[in-house]
């Protein structure tokens, strides 16, 4: 097999991703104090989430347990890196506009704790803020679970912070040691990278425990949410930059816009679970095929997280998981799920070579599903990239696929249904992969792996030997795309009204009785503006747009001068509507359809 050149460079800075995706993991480690509560809850408190290391005594050695990574990857294939002059700047300017590898980071995070969260002004939403009597950290549902304030975890007491900080310290002196070591073993990086955020964790149960966002109905995103993810993506755009350099020799590492042009793309990788299901014969079956499968995902996530480190799982159930992974910036180009940048070329089919020689050697009898969706700025697709996979997934071999053993005489395996069991005189009798997945639970049991669980019916059974099952199922995808949206704590345009009857110096111009039929017509009206031209008018400094969305002022500066208003209009219409909601809602459909007038029935 040949070598493919982009993936040996990423292996060359794993280092570089590795420690990026921890500064992400850390860089609102602040926000796990009790004092950032009290204070965004009203309180007077002298706490700044972000300068948290300058109240620790001593500081925190932010400079020396991070200022290696500078040091040792001062360039990228020959391509000079932006880096912050000292480490804490992380730290201090995440919600900031900068260039270089802090954009980037800052990228990341307006993703996961800006755009994807809360993309209003923050006046317009102060109302929404709880106080310090009541801060509660909610379901996603909307359901208050705990008041972080008056019966506070772990992470939120005196005893519970020190312990944080002395793992934060442990997991980036690991963390340089093997940076520092030039360590290139795999297993080592994942080790660390298992002890930093594995489920056993301390840092990832404490950042759980507690809120990252104080204000309803945003109370439901807990810390490890709002880190991890913005972890994921800064990694990933880093990983972008080194392949975009290593084949274009260049990276705007200089441009103040990286924060508004980054972009991503999902990578979703499947397998039809649900056939083993089927086919099983006994639970032994089932259960070990379940084993497989979860091999199979398990080197997976080693491949994406660890060894190349271009990305973090973000989404994963028992058929398919979903990594975050480099995408085009929007002044590359228009790219879709099959174009693609030079620098991005080959990556599809070299993925899906790797997670076929998985399924191979775990003797899978169904193809993988892999595909990387199109550029965007938002998770909310991820639910469209899922229900694609299971529809192909529905047909468990998709596509052609040759299994490494088919046996050579004996009946069909009564489980596979696709070898040969190598008896002929036992038609029963599974196939040497059935069988081993089969009696691999007995084993596991018999050598105590399985814990307290059991293996045996009889355990469970009531005095007459009957068992029943109960299936619990829950369909997250409505919720995930937005479909379910009104069965949420969101926020309502009627609310917004009520508390912001004053926009810009001016009379909020909603009407407060029929606020959303008003809306509609104003933004209606909006649309159908023109210039003497006959062109759009994009009037940036509109109030109503202006409180809506905290991007509407910032297109403009996104665009050369002069850029006519239908371009700014659709590129924000991309960026809010397209770039999250079904493939059948558009700029075009909505133009063609006189701005919407026929759909809104106005």
């Amino acid at each position: 097999m040949s070598v493919f050149q982009p993936a040996e460079t990423l292996r060359r800075y794993r280092a570089l991703f590795l420690a990026c995706e921890a500064i992400g993991w850390l860089h609102m480690a602040g926000k796990a104090k009790a004092d950032f509560l009290r204070r965004y809850g009203g309180a007077v408190v002298n706490y700044d989430y972000q300068r948290w290391y300058e109240q620790e005594t001593p500081p925190f050695p932010w400079d020396d347990l991070l200022g290696w990574i500078k040091e040792r990857f001062a360039e990228v294939e020959g391509v000079r890196i932006n880096w912050p002059d000292v480490p804490a700047r992380f730290i201090t300017e995440h919600t900031k506009q900068n260039p270089g590898m802090l954009g980037l980071l800052q990228a990341g995070h307006a993703i996961a704790s800006g755009v994807e969260k809360q993309s209003y002004p923050d006046p317009t939403i102060w109302y929404l803020s709880q106080d310090v009597t009541h801060m509660w950290l909610s379901s996603a549902f909307g359901r208050p679970t705990r008041n972080l304030l008056a019966d506070p975890p772990e992470a939120l007491t005196g005893d519970g912070w020190k312990r944080l900080v002395e793992e934060i310290r442990h997991i980036l002196e690991e963390l340089k040691s093997l940076g520092t070591g030039q360590v290139a073993d795999v297993g080592s990086w994942r080790s660390w990278r298992d002890r930093a955020i594995g489920p056993q964790s301390f840092l990832r149960r404490a950042f759980l425990s507690t809120a990252a966002e104080t204000r309803l109905p945003n109370n439901d995103v807990t810390l490890w949410d709002q880190s991890y993810v913005a972890a994921a993506l800064f990694k990933s755009a880093v990983a972008g930059a080194v392949l975009e350099a290593s084949k274009r020799k260049t990276f705007p590492w200089d441009s103040s816009r990286l924060k508004q042009l980054t972009r991503w793309r999902l990578l979703t990788v499947g397998i039809g679970t649900d056939h083993y299901e089927a086919r099983a014969v006994k639970i032994g079956d089932w259960k070990g095929a379940e084993a497989d499968v979860q091999r199979f995902f398990d080197r997976v996530c080693v491949l994406i997280e660890v060894d190349l480190a271009v990305g973090s799982l973000l989404y994963q159930d028992t058929s398919v998981a979903v990594f975050s992974f480099p995408g085009e910036r929007y002044d590359e180009g228009d790219f879709d799920d099959r174009t693609f940048a030079r620098w991005l070329e080959g990556w599809e089919e070299w993925l899906q070579e790797q997670v076929n020689g998985f399924a191979r050697e775990l003797q899978l009898e169904t193809p993988p599903y892999l595909k990387l969706s199109r550029p965007t700025r938002s998770l909310v697709p991820m639910a469209r990239q899922m229900r694609k996979a299971r529809a192909v997934l529905a047909v468990p071999v998709h596509r052609p696929w040759k299994l490494s053993t088919v046996g050579n005489k004996g009946h069909v395996c009564p489980v596979c249904q696709v070898r040969l069991n190598d008896d002929p005189k036992r038609k029963s009798h599974p196939c040497k992969v059935c069988e081993r997945r089969r009696t691999g639970r007995l084993d596991a049991w018999l050598s105590g792996k399985l814990g307290s669980d059991t293996i045996w019916m009889d355990e469970v059974a009531d005095h007459n030997g009957r068992v029943a099952l109960l299936t619990l199922s829950l369909d997250l995808d409505p919720w995930l795309e937005g479909d379910r949206v009104d069965s949420l704590r969101t926020q309502a345009i009627s609310e917004w009204r009520r508390f912001n009857p004053v926009l810009k110096n001016q009379a909020n111009p909603i009407d407060t009785k029929r606020p959303f039929e008003s809306m509609l017509r104003y933004l209606l009206s909006i649309l159908n503006q023109r210039t003497s031209e006959g062109d759009y008018q994009y009037n940036w400094n509109d109030p109503v747009l202006s409180s809506l969305s905290r991007g509407f002022p910032w297109e403009p500066r996104l665009h050369p001068s002069g850029t006519s208003g239908e371009v700014l209009w659709r590129s924000f219409f991309n960026k809010l509507v397209e770039d999250r909601a079904r493939d059948e809602v558009s700029w075009d459909i909505l133009k063609e359809d006189s701005l919407g007038k026929n759909t809104l029935g106005m």
